[in-house]
């Protein structure tokens, strides 16, 4: 059974834009993706795959049980390192836990509906002005692969990019001196992010690499902060000693479900309304 497993580059920010409104009433308006008013994944989406898919594409239900399972595969990985015990790694003063959101949901959904293993330009909403992505596809010869399975290897690639990462990285984010991905990994552990959603569709291709259909995979999470250059991915110190709601019951690493996060917090001093971010 021949199968692959492949991460595509993520996003980074160079700058930010405001902490955001609740709710996303227009996904075509200017101010969610300024200055450089780049196409926004939901402006004008009338949120069927797009006619370039192939024939059997299809959405995967994203279950409670599927959820649960993100969701758990995210925080023990964020809690392995908020402990600090990720060897090179030093505990983080306050990890949030991430939750489900089911707007970064619906953005991702669009995502995978496009049947093409590519970031969108723009996925903000009112709520979360900077927006994160990470993307990962398999491809395998066998059709009755378990999920299950499918999305812990994929999550695990996400991990995995911390053998090429270290705390340099961790206290000032910025691309990898030898051009290697890391930012999978930095989106994982980054302590301004509170919320993700996902959505996976799934398909038959002809793959190249092996001269063969193979039934393919593509997990979009959309996250609600991305990798903000030169800025830390998280502060370290002793884990959870900076929660202000107190230590999760389960994830002892990380702070409780009630913490409120300001993601922009401490930004302001170089933050200005013209800034921009970039994909």
């Amino acid at each position: 059974m021949k199968s692959i497993c492949v991460l595509v580059g993520f996003l980074v920010l160079e700058l930010t834009q405001v902490y955001g409104q609740d709710v996303t009433k227009n996904y075509c308006g200017d101010e969610l993706c300024q200055p450089e008013k780049r196409p926004h994944i939901a402006c004008q989406n009338n949120n069927d795959f797009v006619a370039s898919c192939p024939r059997d594409r299809e959405l995967v239900p994203m279950s409670t049980k599927r959820k649960n399972l993100l969701l758990m595969l995210h925080n023990r990985m964020r809690n392995k390192v908020a402990l600090g015990k990720q060897k090179g790694y030093k505990q983080a003063k306050r990890m949030p836990i991430l939750q489900w959101d089911d707007e970064l949901a619906y953005l991702a959904e669009l995502n995978v509906k496009t049947c093409k293993f590519a970031h969108d330009s723009c996925r903000n909403t009112m709520k979360y002005r900077s927006a994160g992505q990470n993307l990962a596809y398999s491809a395998h010869s066998d059709a009755h692969k378990p999920l299950a399975e499918e999305l812990k290897k994929m999550m695990r690639a996400f991990y995995d990019e911390q053998k090429d990462a270290n705390m340099t990285y961790i206290r000032s984010y910025h691309n990898h001196d030898k051009g290697k991905q890391i930012g999978h990994f930095t989106q994982l552990v980054s302590d301004r992010t509170t919320r993700v959603g996902c959505a996976i569709s799934r398909y038959t291709e002809w793959n190249t690499d092996y001269n063969m259909d193979m039934k393919t995979l593509l997990l979009a999470c959309d996250y609600s902060f991305t990798n903000i250059w030169e800025k830390h991915v998280y502060e370290e110190g002793t884990a959870g000693s900076g929660c202000k709601s107190g230590k999760h019951p389960v994830y002892k690493g990380l702070c409780n479900t009630s913490e409120n996060v300001n993601p922009y917090e401490n930004f302001f001093a170089w933050w200005l309304p013209q800034n921009q971010n970039r994909g």
